[in-house]
């Protein structure tokens, strides 16, 4: 209501402009908006990636582009207070930084002139978010990286009534430098870290040869988490159902159900650095090979007592509503009416692996752990877990001490949010396939093995001792330096990352 459309184009634009995820806005308003995402080149994703990363895209984006486009002269300097995540989201971040757009026939380039991230801190009152502020010079010429990053540390909330001077003086700021963490793809997410730690840290920047999974999504946990409460003679199990768990709740239920559908469950919190270990377990009524739920017509013959379990959650199929299986959001997004009603996602036959490298989706600190089976049973990790499937032990060793050496927890820890630490991972950390015959990755499976050994019996001097051996070999394997390699832990202990202090929180909703 208030933009200053009629003096035409300025020196300096600064604000805070609203912090909207597309998904909050309006259905006419998105109509009307997308012409001007597209002209921008802030709708950068299409298909699937499109759909699931289009939500987590910011109105402060497209304030961003439009206030240098409308208000700026060539050469002015805009400052805006944004969400942080503009800079490390992977997918729904990639047009924003781009930080180019076409009109008229000529490209005009907002070069990021310095970066400052307080997402460390509650700035706003009220507020829990990831606040940046954004400087960046409108011109014609395209810019290099790296560029000016300056991270703030300090007390979890400082007061908004306090001076700038004031501000100042309650934290740190640690002064690094940013550049898309895929030097192919300029708008991949940002890496940032100390500029004396990226000759090494650049080393281990890559695409894996190992791919990762999410862990199995059932949109309604508190009907497939169940807690065994007996084994009968004949095998089977009296449970009851984790009713409770998560948003939605449903009715509290004890019943006998066959062994041959129930699984270890691996939730988040039950994974840590070099450790994981279920806390409770899962039916899993799903065929790994159709990627849909066992037919009824065979879970009525082979398992009439699950079935008939699941049965009770069923819902109306005429009307499905939330709480009920039929019911559940995605479901009836990705599936139709004539799949089982207790199908699942993000189920197949790697989900089913004997051994799998696990870490949390979400964690302050990057952390992997090897899944073993427990009493003869996989381990199933849930969708906060990502997965990486494995046939042979010594190699599901091998990766998770290469995932969880100092080179890869700096790279993996400068690129990625807290709460977004996805499969991508391996697109970016480069960990070369497990050759047996290679001294070198045969000692770090070994390393490994023996840290977890260390962890489960909780000696942490031994685990630190090893963890140094582990920092060494892996340093050797992708051609790092011993000056780069101090360089890089150098760099961690600058950023306050230390494993020592790395235990996960119980902070993700089940």
């Amino acid at each position: 209501a208030f933009a200053p459309l009629f003096v035409g184009t300025v020196d300096f634009v600064a604000g805070n402009p609203p912090w909207v995820n597309w998904e909050n806005l309006p259905e006419d308003y998105r109509n009307k908006m997308k012409p001007l995402w597209k002209a921008y080149g802030l709708f950068s994703l299409s298909g699937s990636a499109g759909r699931h990363g289009g939500g987590k895209k910011d109105l402060s984006m497209l304030f961003v582009y439009c206030g240098v486009d409308r208000f700026l002269r060539n050469g002015g300097k805009l400052g805006f207070v944004i969400t942080q995540s503009v800079f490390k989201t992977q997918g729904a971040g990639d047009g924003f930084r781009r930080l180019r757009f076409a009109r008229d026939a000529r490209t005009t380039y907002l070069k990021p002139l310095a970066v400052a991230d307080l997402s460390a801190i509650q700035v706003f009152e009220g507020a829990t978010n990831r606040t940046a502020v954004f400087v960046c010079e409108k011109q014609r010429e395209s810019f290099q990286y790296p560029v000016k990053y300056a991270i703030w540390r300090g007390p979890s909330r400082i007061s908004q009534d306090v001076s700038l001077t004031e501000a100042r003086s309650l934290v740190n700021v640690l002064q690094v430098a940013a550049l898309p963490v895929d030097p192919e793809q300029p708008n991949s997410p940002w890496l940032t870290a100390p500029r004396h730690a990226l000759r090494g840290i650049l080393k281990v920047i890559g695409k894996s040869d190992y791919e990762a999974y999410a862990g199995c999504c059932t949109w309604l946990n508190s009907v497939f988490w169940v807690r065994i409460l007996e084994r009968r003679p004949n095998g089977d199990l009296l449970i009851e159902n984790l009713h409770d768990v998560g948003k939605i709740k449903v009715e509290h239920v004890q019943t006998v159900i066959e062994s041959g559908l129930v699984y270890p469950l691996l939730r988040g919190r039950d994974v840590k650095r070099w450790h994981a270990e279920p806390s409770a377990h899962i039916i899993l009524a799903q065929d790994p090979v159709t990627r849909t739920g066992i037919r009824e017509t065979v879970m009525k013959v082979k398992y009439p007592k699950t079935y008939d379990y699941l049965k009770g959650f069923e819902g109306d199929p005429k009307k499905p509503v939330r709480g009920t299986l039929r019911g559940r959001s995605g479901y009836r997004q990705y599936f139709k009416p004539t799949d089982p009603f207790y199908t699942m996602y993000n189920v197949g036959e790697y989900t089913l692996a004997e051994w799998k490298v696990v870490w949390r989706e979400q964690s302050s600190f990057f952390q992997a752990g090897l899944s073993e089976p427990s009493n003869g049973r996989v381990q199933l990790p849930d969708h906060k877990l990502m997965l990486v499937p494995f046939r042979a032990r010594n190699e599901g060793h091998y990766l998770a001490s290469m995932l969880n050496s100092h080179p890869s927890l700096l790279a993996v820890t400068s690129y990625v949010l807290s709460t977004s630490t996805s499969t991508h991972v391996l697109e970016n950390v480069r960990v070369p396939r497990f050759d047996e015959k290679n001294a070198d990755h045969a000692k770090v499976a070994e390393l490994s093995c023996l840290c977890h050994a260390a962890a489960a019996r909780g000696d942490a001097d031994a685990v630190e001792a090893l963890e140094a051996e582990i920092d060494t070999a892996a340093a050797k394997i992708w051609g790092i330096t011993d000056d780069e390699l101090r360089a890089i832990q150098d760099a961690l202990t600058e950023m306050g990352l230390n494993r020592a202090d790395a235990e996960p929180e119980d902070t993700e909703e089940d």
